[in-house]
């Protein structure tokens, strides 16, 4: 979608340029080809943890895009292997070198992909039996088939590799392997969203051969259209054409480059330095300025929001803090003065519309400095206190966020820190606990708020997605039973009933759902799901 603005004011443009200075079809299967590709000849990632003495004092290779694709990030992905780390970055990237047993197609239309077909073949809902896809290789040449999936969902689900986000498919009890292309997965209950839940980045199959090496984290491989070259880290990943990709055959190498500053990534998509990228609210004033651009608002599943640490020794244990920081914040100013009202306002952790079962008449806390004060008096600070927020680097709107909320809070005596941090440390350092309050998002990757709700706010998650350390034990039963529950009408009273105590609570304050600006420069053929997930694998440069 094309948006210009045929009126552009030349001084406005100039401002605008020198702040930039400082600062769908579903695809056809491609011809199957038998034989299976060679492995790109550069492969290690730089720095490599395991190189060789002679080897670490190695210039980083410079960046060369040449022809090919360039897309721009705040971050780099903080792992290679998708079950290793449960953030966006890494979904990102392992989207394009891995596939699994589902997916959200073109057209968010939920579809086998690594299957070709499944059916559910026992009365109690609890064994699926997936028909796999034959003829697909890995990047390495070895062949897909029901050993993989059963050794990557296996490895996923042992408790010895701590995946942060075994969670997603931790209803599997058993992977039986039937023949070469048939697979039953038994699950421990029934669970509605199964096959949606498949569709994450940890159910990705991987490589027997890379997991027997134990180089997923170095040189990952999977089935997908994309190939993984070379990392020099912190700068660009560089990911290849598969040319024996069982259905998509694409044309150009694609780079993931590393470029914290925003105003840096606009001016790079501008001038074409840069092909593609996921924008924020403070970039649509200058994509409207740039008539050269394709742009467009995707309505995500996404939150923003500020995460209290509750386990804290502190005063954001007590959820009358709680409450009153949230009632002292003016959220609807931050959506229109700081999100640019590219979204709507959030009462709870899920888009109704969009999520499955989401409760959207749960009426969220007000905004009443007064009542927030007098919390305060009962909770036993009525001159207020010190604390502080984090947000990562990179990330223009967050930052301006925390300056807002900073001067809310100053209203009733709250003084508030900012801190920001590297995303990397900024994921461990919130898993861990060392925070105060902290500004962070949340995609509903699967559609159905099990996905949601489940991993920020149940117990079990603690040290995973549950960066609050939030514990409540009806919350924790309330979302089990929803997880097991196949009654749709029950599903939707439950997740309410969650919903409510949560605003009570407090644990979370939720802003906004953004509607995510996605721009492109010179190319066509980008693809992107609802959860602003790119996909390379049909674009071509002008």
């Amino acid at each position: 979608m094309r948006i210009r603005n045929l009126v552009i004011l030349t001084i406005v443009f100039a401002l605008t340029f020198v702040l930039a200075a400082c600062g769908t079809a579903a695809p056809q299967p491609a011809e199957q080809q038998e034989a299976a590709p060679e492995p790109p000849a550069a492969v290690a990632q730089e720095p490599a943890a395991e190189a060789a003495d002679e080897e670490a004092d190695e210039e980083p290779a410079e960046f060369v895009a040449g022809d090919a694709v360039v897309w721009v990030a705040m971050s780099q992905s903080a792992v290679l292997d998708p079950i290793m780390q449960n953030d966006q970055p890494t979904t990102d990237l392992t989207s394009q070198i891995m596939e699994g047993l589902m997916w959200y197609g073109p057209g968010n239309v939920l579809q086998p992909l690594l299957a070709e077909s499944y059916e559910i073949i026992d009365d109690e809902n609890l064994v699926y039996q997936f028909n796999l896809r034959r003829g697909v290789s890995f990047h390495d040449g070895t062949p897909f088939n029901a050993d993989a999936v059963k050794l990557s969902l296996d490895r996923l689900l042992d408790p010895e590799n701590a995946s942060p986000g075994a969670f997603i498919l931790e209803m599997i009890e058993e992977v039986i392997v039937v023949d070469d292309y048939t697979v039953h997965i038994v699950l421990e209950f029934p669970f509605s969203p199964f096959t949606a839940h498949l569709t994450h980045s940890v159910g990705f199959i991987q490589s027997p051969a890379a997991i027997a090496a134990g180089t997923t984290n170095t040189h990952p491989v999977g089935t997908g259209p994309f190939m993984f070259n070379r990392r020099v880290d912190g700068d660009y990943t560089h990911i290849v054409p598969n040319p024996n990709h069982w259905r998509a055959t694409p044309q150009h190498d694609v780079f993931f480059r590393v470029i914290p500053d925003p105003a840096t990534r606009i001016a790079m998509l501008d001038v074409g330095e840069a092909n593609v990228l996921r924008g924020t609210a403070s970039d649509v004033f200058q994509f409207y300025m740039m008539n050269h651009i394709d742009w467009f608002r995707n309505p995500s599943t996404s939150l923003t929001y500020v995460g209290f640490n509750c386990a804290q020794d502190g005063p954001l244990a007590d959820a009358r803090i709680r409450r009153a920081i949230t009632m002292a914040i003016n959220a609807q100013d931050i959506l229109y003065g700081v999100q640019e009202g590219e979204g709507i306002l959030a009462t709870g952790p899920v888009r109704g519309g969009l999520v499955a079962h989401a409760p959207t008449d749960v009426p969220g806390l007000p905004f009443d400095p007064d009542a927030a004060r007098e919390l305060l008096a009962e909770a036993g600070f009525p001159d207020g206190f010190s604390t502080s927020i984090w947000t990562n680097e990179g990330n223009a709107v967050r930052a301006r966020i925390s300056e807002l909320m900073q001067a809310n809070l100053a209203d009733i005596g709250i003084h508030l820190d900012i801190q920001i941090m590297e995303w990397s440390a900024y994921l461990d350092d919130t898993a861990a606990g060392l925070h105060d309050m902290f500004l962070l998002g949340w995609s509903t990757m699967t559609g159905d708020s099990d996905y949601g709700i489940f991993p920020l706010f149940h117990s079990g998650e603690i040290g995973g997605a549950n960066r609050t350390h939030y514990t409540n034990h009806e919350v924790d039963r309330l979302l089990e039973e929803a997880r097991r529950s196949t009654n749709p009408a029950e599903r939707d009273a439950l997740y309410r009933e969650v919903v409510e105590i949560l605003v009570y609570d407090a644990p979370m304050l939720f802003l906004f759902h953004p509607d995510t600006p996605l721009a492109t420069n010179n190319i066509d053929g980008m693809i992107f799901n609802f959860n602003d997930t790119p996909f390379f694998y049909e674009v071509t440069l002008r």
